[in-house]
């Protein structure tokens, strides 16, 4: 599978480039390798694909792999990201039940936030204090 529209910028690869960004147009920005935006374009690209391309020939699960590693996934890493991401997704009673917390209605970034500070408290193998 090809995608036409892979390409890197190399006008975003440097900090001479976000300096002159935030001068012409007085807006913050980055240089990132994992994303290209250009608005007044409508362009958005993830590691060098079109999003477009993304979005009608990849899974979700194709693009996690992507943004994660930087290239798409042969068959067989596929298969092994899938297993690993389907060996991870139990969510334990207790966080659903801090979830369930929430007034309904509440902002979704309120949540979030308060879920994903949560998560330490589930991953305390993960922690190293």
């Amino acid at each position: 599978f090809f995608f036409s529209s892979r390409r890197r910028h190399t006008r975003c690869s440097g900090v001479s480039w976000a300096r002159r960004c935030v001068q012409e147009t007085g807006t913050g920005s980055c240089v990132s390798n994992v994303t290209y935006i250009d608005g007044e374009k409508g362009e958005l690209e993830y590691r060098g694909y079109d999003i477009k391309d993304l979005a009608e020939n990849c899974t979700f699960i194709e693009v996690c792999y992507l943004l994660l590693y930087g290239e798409l996934p042969s068959e067989t890493e596929l298969i092994k990201f899938e297993e690993t991401v389907v060996s991870e997704m139990l969510v334990h009673e207790k966080l659903i039940g801090f979830y369930n917390g929430f007034k309904q209605g509440a902002h979704p970034m309120a949540i979030m936030t308060g879920v994903v500070g949560a998560l330490s408290a589930f991953m305390l193998s993960l922690i190293h204090i």
